[in-house]
């Protein structure tokens, strides 16, 4: 089981209810998938890819961040691409949308898709 929290995310055992793991990150996370026995994070400056049995920091996904804001993400079945809507936010609100791509176990960007703005 994964909460997050203002300054990171905790990995908990599902079975005996204690805490395993705390993964510490600098930035508020937005969003988080698991993929396998990894886990993705994504905050306003970059999107990481942690080993949730060590809490080891594996890799950063290719050209994340960029003060984007993580609508969504998910996994492929496999666990081997994950897939986020993104958003860029300025004072005066919405400025763009898309997705992006990559590849988890290399951290290598595959799509960038620019999505329509909704009034």
């Amino acid at each position: 089981v994964v909460s997050k929290h203002a300054d990171g995310v905790s990995i908990w055992d599902g079975h005996a209810g204690d805490l395993s793991l705390f993964l510490a990150t600098t930035d508020r996370i937005n969003a988080f998938a698991m993929a396998g026995d990894q886990l993705l994070t994504f905050t306003s400056s970059e999107a990481v890819v942690w080993n949730m049995s060590s809490g080891e920091r594996l890799r950063r996904l290719e050209g994340s961040g960029a003060r984007s804001v993580a609508q969504s993400v998910a996994v492929s079945v496999g666990g081997e691409v994950v897939i986020a809507c993104l958003a860029s936010l300025s004072w005066a609100g919405l400025v763009s949308t898309w997705t992006e791509s990559w590849d988890v176990n290399t951290g290598r960007r595959l799509h960038t898709e620019s999505l329509p703005l909704v009034n």
